[in-house]
């Protein structure tokens, strides 16, 4: 695959503004302004980009994120415990008024058992990385 050729390159490459390109590809100007600034491209997005800059569509890859993976895998790790605690407050909480209410019928299992699912396969998903 070519090495990819950042857009805002490109762009100044051939002295056009960011209205210019907008005006050529048929995007908006805010999308060309995210682009350059490291939002991923749709592949219709590249393919107006391309027939805009007469290249292929392979050679508009976004720019590698400047963001070490390590942070990323952090930064999901830290909603990951956001999302438990949520889970055990609300949890205790519905596990009390249940038992207070109605001490007969533990209706509070069922949400328990089905939001405890998704919190499982989100740590699967977060701490099957090293």
């Amino acid at each position: 695959m070519a090495d990819s050729i950042p857009l805002r390159s490109l762009r100044l490459e051939r002295s056009w503004s960011q209205e210019h390109l907008a005006e050529l590809s048929g995007l908006s100007v805010r999308t060309i302004q995210r682009l350059e600034q490291g939002e991923l491209a749709s592949l219709e997005t590249q393919r107006a980009l391309s027939a805009a800059f007469d290249i292929p569509a392979a050679e508009l890859v976004s720019p590698p994120n400047d963001v070490p993976v390590t942070e990323g895998i952090q930064a999901c790790r830290r909603k990951f415990f956001h999302h438990l605690a949520v889970f055990a407050a609300v949890m205790t909480g519905l596990a009390l008024f249940n038992l207070v209410k109605t001490p007969g019928n533990l209706w509070f299992v069922y949400p328990f058992l089905g939001w405890g699912l998704g919190i499982v396969l989100h740590a699967y998903g977060v701490f099957r990385r090293p």
